[in-house]
């Protein structure tokens, strides 16, 4: 077998997006595999053919953060998290596994199955709370791998996503600013309430997204 075979070159796009990054098979898809994670975030920065990486914010999107809020305090957050707010109730959450308890909401596993089925993928794109990085990314992390199935390609965990948003890819998110900022970089947005809106129409509009890379 040559070195160009064993590395998978000369595959077809429809054969390398049907491969489980989560279990590779064998040494040439491992090495596949390795070559897609390196540096995800520039992989379409000089429009390069193929289709985009999607991204899937969290809290509003996959994760029920007001269910969790109002459970903790029995009220609603007054404000957003990921944005500057006035609400104290927030600064208590710091340095609690508040992120990895939260329940999933409805829409979320037909939104990742989607994803896997129209681009191969998916990648979660999350903001942490204000001076609290590192316990957030843990906890979300932790609920990230209870939740969703099959797990994402990848996990970012930061307060600047439109850095993500090379070339053409994709971020689905329930907070205007992100999707404004997104777009402002390249991407594409997709604004998306978890909570009220019906993730079928998401769906659509990622299905014909996907169909101009076909």
């Amino acid at each position: 077998m040559k070195i160009g075979e064993l590395l998978g070159e000369g595959w077809s796009e429809k054969y390398k997006r049907s491969i489980n990054c989560k279990n590779p098979k064998g040494f040439s898809q491992r090495a596949h595999c390795a070559g897609r994670r390196k540096d995800e975030s520039s992989l379409y920065e000089d429009g390069q053919q193929g289709l985009p990486i999607v991204y899937l914010d969290m809290d509003g999107v996959l994760a029920d953060f007001h269910a969790g809020y109002i459970d903790l305090f029995g009220y609603p957050p007054k404000k957003n998290p990921d944005e500057k707010v006035d609400d104290p109730d927030i600064a208590k959450l710091m340095g609690t596994d508040f992120f990895a308890t939260l329940p999933k909401l409805p829409g979320a596993d037909k939104l990742v199955a989607a994803c896997v089925e129209l681009f191969g993928g998916y990648s979660i794109c999350s903001s942490p709370l204000r001076n609290d990085h590192a316990n957030s990314e843990k906890n979300k992390k932790l609920w990230i791998s209870k939740h969703l199935n099959p797990q994402p390609d990848n996990i970012v965990i930061t307060r600047k996503k439109d850095s993500y948003a090379k070339g053409r890819n994709i971020l689905v998110d329930d907070k205007p600013k992100n999707i404004d900022l997104w777009r402002s970089r390249g991407g594409v947005g997709i604004l998306y309430n978890g909570y009220t809106e019906n993730v079928g129409v998401v769906i659509k509009q990622l299905r014909n997204l996907a169909a101009q890379y076909r």
